[in-house]
């Protein structure tokens, strides 16, 4: 007899013992569940970590930053106090099916309102423009282009010029397809530059996608801009420290004082220390400001993806 229809014969066979078996195996396994069930009851058997770890209750913060927003403007300028109380008087929520997730007060008077759906907002713009046509608008939030940033630059082009050059030297841009150079900047510790530069969605996957793109004698390596603006007065976001009106807190231990000048290795997050306060979030706060890994930060990176349109 062949070696190969041997060896298969002899295979067959120990698949057929195997099989012949499976119902003793089966009722072993059942038999042995039985008794670990029986030991945990009488207490002679602990819970592990991974079963209790199945029960808990673990309180996390829920941030659904995409939900759809309705902006509503007065006319005439006014308080955003009586902006509220007039919409709040005027709109019965109940009658129109919503539910109000958010509300929240703004400059000149302005009341931003999310709601879960899209078929919600629409409702509540819709009876705004009839009970309160006359002396408020509504717009929508206008989402951004999305950013990238292409870095190791040692020409010396304008943006202009450098948008131009892009489009040339890598013909997989469509000329349809939005691309800008915003801004060019140079760090202290580079000897080169880095570009900024905003697209349409299509563009930006493709772009992420090759990796690299090729300007003049070089192919440079491009990254997703998710800068977000920091002030080293504050710590806070979304603004600079040169427009600050807040008190000096140190970056790495959330003292008054310069971050440069700090003395302590104690380290806490002024910006998660606030964040659990006012929002009853349960941030970590051990941690430096600048942290890159810092959880308020990495909110702020979720809501700018949020306000991005990945889909133009």
């Amino acid at each position: 007899m062949p070696l190969q229809k041997r060896v298969l014969l002899f295979i067959c066979e120990k698949c057929r013992k195997f099989i012949a078996r499976m119902p003793y195996i089966v009722k072993l396994i059942e038999d042995m569940k039985k008794d670990i069930e029986a030991l945990k009851k009488t207490n002679h058997l602990k819970e592990t970590y991974a079963d209790t770890l199945k029960t808990a209750v673990v309180k996390m913060p829920i941030v659904n930053t995409n939900l759809p927003t309705l902006i509503i403007k007065p006319k005439i300028a006014q308080n955003t106090e009586k902006s509220r109380k007039e919409i709040q008087k005027s709109i019965n929520p109940i009658s129109l099916n919503i539910g109000i997730r958010n509300l929240k007060e703004t400059r000149k008077g302005n009341i931003v309102l999310k709601c879960d759906t899209e078929g919600e907002i629409g409702r509540l713009e819709e009876e705004i423009g009839k009970k309160l046509g006359g002396k408020y608008e509504t717009d929508r939030p206008k989402k951004v282009f999305p950013k990238i940033k292409i870095a190791n630059y040692t020409g010396g082009e304008s943006s202009d010029v450098l948008e131009s050059i892009i489009r040339k030297q890598n013909p997989w841009i469509n000329r349809d397809e939005h691309l800008k150079v915003t801004f060019i900047r140079k760090f202290r510790n580079k000897s080169t530059l880095t570009i900024y530069a905003e697209c349409s969605g299509s563009l930006y996957v493709k772009m992420l996608t090759y990796g690299k793109i090729y300007i003049n004698w070089e192919r440079l390596p491009v990254y997703e801009d998710l800068t977000i603006s920091r002030c080293y007065q504050c710590q806070g976001f979304n603004h600079k420290n040169n427009k600050c009106t807040r008190k000096q807190v140190c970056g790495n231990c959330a003292g008054n004082h310069v971050t440069t000048e700090c003395e302590s290795e104690t380290k806490r997050c002024i910006n998660c220390m606030t964040a659990n306060k006012q929002y009853n979030t349960e941030y970590e706060i051990d941690h430096s400001a600048l942290d890159a890994s810092c959880p308020s930060l990495e909110y702020h990176i979720k809501l700018l993806r949020s306000k991005t349109d990945y889909n133009t």
